[in-house]
C-alpha cells in the first residue's frame, strides 16, 4: 500500500504514472497503426513496380510479335516457295535460284520497319542468297524449328549495331520444309523501351536477360556501348535469384529484406515465346522514400498527441491529487481499521476451528466408545440371552402340566421381547453411524412374498384375520436388490398391521410405481402397501410416528407394547433402498403404509433358480423369531451358502429340523464328532442340550489354543466356534485350524461361526477367517440342528461325489 507520509512526492508518482500510461498506450496505438499501414504502404509500392513490368512486358511482346510477322509474310511469298521447288526438282539453276530470290529479298528491305538484313538458307541450311546487312561471323547459319512457327534469336552485334535475328522455315503446302530465312532487325525500338524509366524513379532500370548453361546473361548495358558478347550475372546475387524464376514461368517481386544496407527492389517476369527474361528494378533508398515520409507524418502526429495528453493529464490532475491524497488517507485508516478487525475474526476462527477439531476428535472417539459400547453390550446381552431363551426352549419340551406351561410360555415370549428389543436399539445404531449398507443380490420376489406370508399365517388364523398378497402380472419377479432388508421392512409393517388389528384383514400389494419406464436390466420403483382394518392413526399422529422412540398412543402402547423404533428403523431403511414411506389412515377405520423401492429388473430365466438351503435355513429361522417378536429384523448373509435341491420354502423349520433330526437318529449311523470351542459354561451345557440323543457326540473347549489342540490330535467332522473367547479368539483359531489343514493336505471341515456380534464388518471377519457360516446368539434348538444336519449332508454328498 502507498504510505503518505510525503504527500508532494505522492503527486509527482500519480502525474508520473499517468504519463507514463497514455505514453504507453501511445506507443501501443502507434504500432497498432504503423505497423499495417508500413506493410501496406510496402504492398503498394510493389504493385507499382509490377505494374511498370507489365507496361514493359507488354510492349516488348508488340515489338517481337511485329518482328515475328515480318518474318512469316517474308517466309510466305508463293514465288519464293516455287523457285525453291523448282531448285529441288532441277527446273532451274542455283544461280537463277540466286538471281530470282535476291530480287525479291530486297522487294522486302524495310528500314523504316527495322528490317535491315535477310539470308535465305537452303532446307540444308546452306544460304543461297544475302540482300542488305550480312548475318555475324559467329552465326554464319541460324535456322529456325521445324514447327512453322518464327525463332527469335540474338541479340547480335552487327556492324556495330545491335541487332534482333528472326527465323522462320519456308514450307510447301504439303508441309515440307523448302528452306529457311533469317530476318536482320535494328534494335533501337527494344533500346527505347529499355531506356524508359517512366514510373522507376531515378535509380530505377529495366533489365533483358537469360540463361545459358546455368549461367546468367544480361543482353543489353544501357550504360555503355552495346556489349559484343554477353554480360554474365551472378545467379546467387538478389539480381540472378530474381532472373532463376523468371525464366521458369514465374512473376513477382524480389526483395531480400536488407534492412541495414542498400539492395534493390526487383519485379521479374518472363518474356513469351522467348528464353529471355525482364527485370524492373529499384534502389531500396528510392523504394522506401515515400514509404519514410508517411510513416514518420503519422509517427509525428502520434507523438505530438501523446505530447498533448501527457501536458493535458499533468494539467487536470495537479488540482484532483490534493483530494485524493486525503480520501486516500482516510481509506488507509478505514482499511488499517478493517485489517485489525479481520486479523482479530480470523484469530478467532482458528480458535473455532481448533475447538472444532478437537469437539470432532472427542466425538470419533465418543463414536468409537459408542461402537465398541455397542459391540460388547450385543455380546454381553446376548450370550446370556442365548442360555436364558435356549433353557426355556428345553424347558418347554419336558413333559409340563398347564400352570408350568402358563409360566414357560411368558417366560419365553418375555425373552423375544427383550430380544427384539435389543435388536432394534443396535439396528438404529447401525443405521444412524452409517454402518448399515446396501448388498445387492439376485432374488425372486414371489418367494420372498410367499416366505413372508407364510410366517404371519399362523398369528392372522389365530386372530381371526384374512391375510392376503396381491402380486400382478406386471411386476418383475427376477430383481436385483437388498432382499433382506426389503423383507426386514415387511416384517415390520406386516407385524405392526396383525398386531393392531383385531377383526378384518390385512393385505399386501405389490406394484410398478413407474411401469410406462419398466426395462429389462433397468432401475425399477416398486410401491409396496400395506393396508389392515385396524385402530387406525388419528392425524395429529400420522407425521410423527417415523420418528425415533415415538408412538401413537400411550394407551395402545400400553395396551399392544413395543417400543417406538420398528417404524423409524422402517423408514431409514427404505430411504436407503432410495424410495419414500407414508401412511394413510382413519381412526377406527384402518391404516394404509405405503412405500417404494428402487430395483433392477433382470430378465426371467428358463428355469428356476436353486434354492439356497442355507440361506433358507439362516433367513428362516431368523424370520420365525420376528413372526414372534415383531421386530422385523433380519441378518444378511455374507458366506458361501450350500446349495440343496429346488423348492419352496416351507417356514415350517421345526418340522423341517425334526425331520432331519429323525434322519439323523433313524439311520443307525456311528456319532459324528463335533468340537465346540465356548468359553461360556452355560453355552457349553446348553449346547450339549440340545444335542442329547442326536447322534452327534461332542467334545469341548473353553478357548482357541484348546481348540487348536484338540484339532491337531483328533479329526472332527464341524467345529462350532465361538468368536469371543480369552487366551485367544474364533477369529485366529479358525485360521489355525485352516492352516493346519493345508499342511495336512486334508479337505476343509465344516466351520460354523457362534458370535453375538451383528455388525457386518464382524461377519465380514469371520468369512475372512475361514468360517463357512455363522449363527447368531442366541441359537435356537432347530436352528442348530437345521445347520448341522445340512452341513453333514452336504458333505456326505461330497464323499459320494469323490468316490464316484
Amino acid at each position: 500500500m502507498v504510505r503518505l507520509d510525503k504527500p508532494e512526492q505522492f503527486k509527482k508518482n500519480i502525474i508520473g504514472y499517468s504519463a507514463l500510461g497514455i505514453l504507453t498506450i501511445g506507443i501501443l496505438i502507434a504500432l497498432v497503426s504503423i505497423i499495417p499501414l508500413y506493410n501496406h504502404l510496402q504492398s503498394d509500392s510493389e504493385q507499382r513496380l509490377v505494374a511498370a513490368l507489365r507496361s514493359r512486358t507488354m510492349v516488348l511482346e508488340q515489338f517481337l510479335s511485329r518482328g515475328r510477322e515480318v518474318t512469316l509474310q517474308v517466309t510466305s511469298r508463293s514465288q519464293i516457295k516455287k523457285s525453291l521447288s523448282a531448285y529441288y526438282h532441277g527446273e532451274i539453276s542455283r544461280q537463277e535460284l540466286a538471281v530470282y530470290t535476291a530480287e525479291r529479298l530486297k522487294e522486302a528491305l524495310n528500314p523504316e520497319a527495322g528490317v535491315i538484313g535477310i539470308t535465305r538458307f537452303d532446307r540444308d541450311g546452306q544460304p543461297v542468297v544475302r540482300v542488305g546487312v550480312p548475318l555475324p561471323q559467329e552465326c554464319p547459319c541460324i535456322a529456325g524449328d521445324n514447327s512453322g512457327s518464327p525463332t527469335i534469336h540474338g541479340p547480335a552485334l552487327i556492324e556495330g549495331t545491335p541487332a534482333l535475328l528472326v527465323s522462320a522455315p519456308i514450307t510447301a503446302a504439303t508441309g515440307d520444309v523448302l528452306g529457311y530465312d533469317t530476318v536482320i532487325f535494328r534494335l533501337d525500338g527494344l533500346r527505347r523501351i529499355l531506356e524508359d524509366k517512366a514510373g522507376l524513379g531515378d535509380t530505377g532500370e529495366v533489365l533483358l536477360a537469360r540463361v545459358r548453361g546455368g549461367q546468367g546473361e544480361r543482353l543489353f548495358n544501357l550504360h555503355e556501348a552495346p556489349l559484343p558478347s554477353p554480360f554474365p550475372i551472378d545467379t546467387k546475387a538478389p539480381v540472378g535469384a530474381a532472373l532463376l524464376k523468371a525464366v521458369e514461368g514465374q512473376s513477382g517481386v524480389y526483395n531480400p529484406h536488407l534492412f541495414l544496407a542498400p539492395h534493390n527492389i526487383i519485379a521479374y517476369g518472363p518474356i513469351p515465346d522467348t528464353c529471355w527474361a525482364i527485370l524492373v528494378m529499384m534502389s531500396s533508398d528510392e523504394f522506401y522514400a515515400p514509404i519514410r515520409v508517411q510513416i514518420s507524418l503519422l509517427a509525428g502526429v502520434i507523438f505530438g498527441l501523446i505530447v498533448l495528453g501527457v501536458l493535458a493529464i499533468t494539467l487536470l490532475l495537479r488540482p484532483l491529487t490534493g483530494k485524493i491524497i486525503i480520501q486516500t488517507s482516510e481509506m488507509e485508516a478505514e482499511i488499517q481499521h478493517k485489517t485489525l478487525a479481520l486479523e482479530k475474526e480470523l484469530q478467532e476462527r482458528r480458535q473455532m476451528q481448533a475447538a472444532l477439531l478437537l469437539a470432532k476428535e472427542e466425538a470419533d472417539v465418543a463414536n468409537r466408545a459408542k461402537s465398541a459400547f455397542l459391540a460388547n453390550m450385543s455380546h454381553e446381552i446376548r450370550t446370556p440371552m442365548n442360555a436364558i431363551i435356549g433353557m426355556a426352549d428345553l424347558l418347554w419340551e419336558t413333559p409340563l402340566n398347564e400352570e408350568q406351561k402358563k409360566f414357560v410360555h411368558i417366560f419365553r415370549d418375555a425373552g423375544n421381547n427383550l430380544l427384539a428389543l435389543i435388536n432394534d436399539i443396535l439396528d438404529l445404531s447401525k443405521i444412524e453411524s452409517g454402518k448399515q449398507a446396501l448388498q445387492p443380490v439376485e432374488f425372486y420376489l414371489d418367494n420372498l412374498v410367499n416366505d413372508t406370508m407364510t410366517l404371519f399365517s399362523t398369528r392372522a388364523q389365530e386372530k381371526g384375520l384374512e391375510l392376503t398378497a396381491q402380486l400382478p402380472d406386471d411386476v418383475p419377479r427376477l430383481l436385483l436388490g437388498d432382499a433382506g432388508v426389503l423383507r426386514q421392512v415387511l416384517f415390520n409393517l406386516l407385524g405392526n398391521a396383525i398386531k393392531f388389528t383385531e377383526t378384518g384383514a390385512v393385505s399386501l400389494l405389490i406394484e410398478v410405481a413407474d411401469p410406462e419406464v419398466l426395462q429389462s436390466g433397468q432401475p425399477v420403483h416398486l410401491r409396496f402397501s400395506v393396508v389392515d382394518t385396524g385402530v387406525g392413526i388419528p392425524p395429529q399422529w400420522q407425521d410423527q410416528i417415523f420418528d425415533s422412540f415415538t408412538q401413537g398412543d400411550a394407551s395402545l402402547t400400553r395396551r399392544f407394547g413395543g417400543t417406538g423404533l420398528g417404524l423409524a428403523i422402517c423408514k431409514r431403511l427404505v430411504e436407503l433402498m432410495g424410495g419414500q414411506i407414508r401412511v394413510d389412515s382413519e381412526p377406527g377405520k384402518g391404516s394404509a403404509f405405503t412405500f417404494t423401492a428402487c430395483m433392477v429388473a433382470l430378465p426371467p430365466p428358463h428355469l428356476l433358480p436353486a434354492v439356497s438351503v442355507e440361506s433358507r435355513l439362516t433367513e428362516s429361522a431368523g424370520s420365525s423369531e420376528q413372526a414372534t417378536g415383531l421386530d422385523g429384523r433380519q441378518s444378511h448373509p455374507h458366506w458361501e451358502t450350500i446349495e440343496g435341491t429346488t423348492g419352496e420354502t416351507t417356514g415350517n423349520l421345526g418340522e423341517t429340523a425334526g425331520a432331519l433330526g429323525e434322519r439323523v437318529e433313524t439311520a443307525q449311523e456311528p456319532p459324528v464328532d463335533i468340537l465346540l470351542v465356548e468359553d461360556s459354561p452355560v453355552n457349553i451345557l446348553l449346547v450339549q442340550l440340545y444335542l442329547k440323543s442326536t447322534g452327534y457326540r461332542l467334545d469341548v473347549a473353553e478357548n482357541g489354543e484348546e481348540a487348536v489342540a484338540k484339532f491337531s490330535q483328533k479329526s472332527y467332522a464341524l467345529v462350532l466356534m465361538d468368536i469371543s473367547m480369552p487366551v485367544m479368539d474364533g477369529y485366529q483359531a479358525t485360521r489355525e485350524i485352516r492352516s493346519l489343514e493345508a499342511d495336512r493336505g486334508t479337505p476343509p471341515i465344516p466351520i460354523i461361526a457362534l458370535t453375538a456380534s451383528v455388525f457386518p464388518e464382524d461377519r465380514e471377519r469371520c468369512l475372512a477367517a475361514g468360517c463357512d457360516s455363522l449363527l447368531e446368539k442366541p441359537v435356537k434348538k432347530h436352528q442348530l440342528l437345521c445347520a448341522l444336519d445340512q452341513h453333514r449332508l452336504f458333505s456326505s454328498e461330497e464323499k459320494d461325489g469323490e468316490k464316484a
